[in-house]
């Protein structure tokens, strides 16, 4: 009698099941690290108003001092301290979070202390550096909080948090994120994540 013929079919739906699992797999991963992204920005987003992040910092004090306007002005300026100024966003293709001073507007000691001098110079100083006193703390919080859902090292936190501006843009990478940080005195740290 002759052997019998191996059937190559179940071999043949065996290997196609293998492949539709493997797509699949690789969908839900796909998926699931676009979802990461934004649930780590929501997660790690600034709560704070501007007027909690001054009170922090003892800038508030120091603002109302400094600044000289009229109760009509200054009315004005605690309805936009009310607001919570964000430090963390995700890019529109949920490819990379971004953390920076988008949406703070920190301030140019440079700029903002031009002409003055004596008691003034030194009340608007003070003022500059509670200012941007609060932002520090707001981002600090946030690259804290996006290394911890990550789970980047400390040793990258403090190369980020010992950049100077003359360091110019650094980089290190991670399990799979990729990430690139600057800093400046005015706009303070600024970091993107992005997967590789």
């Amino acid at each position: 009698m002759p052997p019998k013929k191996r059937k190559k079919w179940p071999i043949a739906i065996g290997v196609i099941g293998l492949a539709a699992a493997a797509v699949g797999g690789a969908w839900l991963i796909a998926d699931r690290s676009r979802t990461d992204f934004e649930e780590i920005a929501q997660e790690c987003e600034n709560t704070l108003d501007y007027d909690t992040l001054l009170a922090l910092t003892g800038g508030y004090e120091y603002m109302r001092e400094a600044l000289d306007v009229a109760y009509s002005e200054w009315q004005d300026i605690l309805e936009e301290m009310s607001n919570v100024p964000r430090f963390v966003t995700v890019a529109s293709d949920v490819s990379s979070i971004k953390i920076d001073d988008s949406d703070f507007g920190s301030i140019d000691s440079i700029d903002f202390l031009w002409g003055t001098s004596g008691s003034q110079r030194e009340r608007l100083e003070t003022f500059v550096t509670g200012w941007n006193g609060a932002r520090d703390i707001a981002i600090i919080a946030a690259v804290s909080c996006v290394h911890d859902q990550l789970d980047i090292p400390d040793s990258v936190e403090s190369r980020m948090m010992s950049t100077r501006a003359l360091d110019g843009t650094q980089e290190a990478t991670h399990a799979g994120i990729r990430m690139t940080w600057n800093y400046h005195p005015s706009s303070g740290l600024g970091v993107i994540y992005e997967r590789e």
